[in-house]
């Protein structure tokens, strides 16, 4: 399929969107991607209260995503004015997230380093706004790209479900090697092997759901899903996201599985490969969306 990119084409074509993935949207891409990579790894050192791989996923939410968000606003001068708008703007929320996040999340982690610090890192209600806020900063990518209706492929209710599960998956990957290289317990090391390959069959099926959905939207959904398929991003999605993303780190799992044993080498390569896909399949899902034609289009050449 051509890409068309005259400024009068989207009105008369189905055109790729040009704002986010290329140039300064870069930037947005990879801060979609550590913050569901940065607060699903918390979520999962919480759950087994290990410290350094709760400081490892508040840097990545906070200090890395923060970083990219600034980057991708252009003027850090101005940056406080996207907090100005959480009635209208998904960006504007998803900064206040973060901050909420990087807050809380960060008091509980320093009364776990400092436990004569006057507030407890196991609070309930310091775990339920922690929790809270790292859900929130999981799918709200979701939720930013499915307000924007003119673009089947991301106007879709799965797409958030697929952010998040993905943001789960990228936290264990990432949790398991840090675990072993810090000397976690084998249970514990056990059950993250579990919980990976639960993630890894239910985001792709929820992946090939999501995707069969997009298909059946409108012409315009087809014709990204055509795109990602068999078009210009079919190499990415194939050898990335599917090969790299899914195939390898299930494969890593199930050998652990049936061996009852961890593969250094195996697992560091299944982490690799897990990450590559995760930071893949947002990068299709942003270039292939598609504006939808304000008038019918019956044939194109």
């Amino acid at each position: 399929m051509a890409v068309y990119t005259k400024p009068f084409d989207w009105m008369v074509k189905y055109t790729y969107q040009q704002e986010w993935g290329l140039k300064r949207g870069i930037w947005l891409w990879l801060a979609l991607v550590l913050g569901g990579l940065g607060s699903g790894l918390y979520l999962v050192a919480l759950y087994f209260l290990y410290p350094p791989a709760m400081v490892v996923g508040w840097l990545i939410a906070v200090v890395l995503k923060g970083t990219c968000h600034m980057l991708y606003l252009g003027k850090p001068i101005r940056a406080w004015r996207a907090f100005t708008r959480p009635h209208t703007s998904w960006i504007s929320r998803g900064l206040i997230f973060v901050t909420g996040f990087g807050f809380f999340a960060g008091l509980q982690t320093a009364a776990v380093f400092f436990t004569d610090l006057p507030w407890n890192a196991q609070s309930l209600f310091l775990n339920v706004l922690v929790i809270l806020f790292a859900f929130l900063l999981m799918i709200y990518p979701g939720f930013l790209l499915s307000y924007v209706y003119a673009i089947p492929l991301w106007n879709n209710a799965l797409l958030p479900v697929v952010f998040v599960l993905y943001a789960f998956l990228g936290g264990l990957g990432l949790f398991l090697p840090i675990g072993v290289s810090g000397g976690l317990d084998h249970a514990s090391l056990i059950a993250v092997e579990k919980g990976i390959r639960f993630f890894i069959l239910t985001s792709s099926t929820v992946l090939a759901l999501y995707l069969v959905s997009v298909g059946q939207a409108n012409p315009a959904g087809k014709e990204s899903l055509l795109s990602i398929l068999t078009g210009n991003f079919s190499f990415t999605f194939y050898g990335g996201v599917l090969v790299l993303g899914i195939l390898i780190p299930l494969f890593s799992s199930l050998f652990s599985y049936v061996t009852n044993s961890l593969s250094i080498p195996l697992l560091y390569t299944a982490m690799i490969c897990e990450l590559i896909g995760s930071f893949l399949l947002r990068f299709c899902v942003l270039k292939a969306g598609i504006y939808m034609p304000l008038v019918s289009v019956k044939k194109q050449y």
